[in-house]
């Protein structure tokens, strides 16, 4: 038997970070209509709320730009969180496969 304590703690230490826990977020967000707003509203590493987020290019992740690591003090043009960019990197077809989410996300922000 596995506690709940030790189940919060594998889910926020390991399996957030998985290729399938990705693909799984990417798979729900892909399937969200035009209509819905796609960026989560909160930061992905802090959970909170507030302040001004940088939104992925190639999902629907956000971050404070303090929380990034390291952080910047800038928005970049063409920017990529690093949940993405170990996941793309991992894949054969990586680039393509980025190149197609980075659209597919772009047309969703209209």
């Amino acid at each position: 038997n596995v506690s709940t304590a030790e189940l919060v703690d594998y889910f926020y230490t390991t399996y957030r970070y998985s290729n399938a826990y990705i693909s799984w977020k990417m798979f729900l967000a892909f399937k969200r209509s035009p209509e819905e707003n796609f960026h989560n509203d909160a930061c992905q590493k802090c959970g909170k709320d507030d302040g001004e987020l940088i939104c992925c290019d190639t999902c629907n992740l956000a971050f404070h730009m303090n929380c990034l690591e390291p952080a910047v003090s800038d928005v970049p043009d063409d920017w990529s969180c690093d949940i993405c960019e170990k996941y793309f990197s991992s894949l054969k077809n990586g680039k393509a496969l980025k190149l197609l989410a980075k659209n597919y996300v772009s047309a969703l922000n209209f």
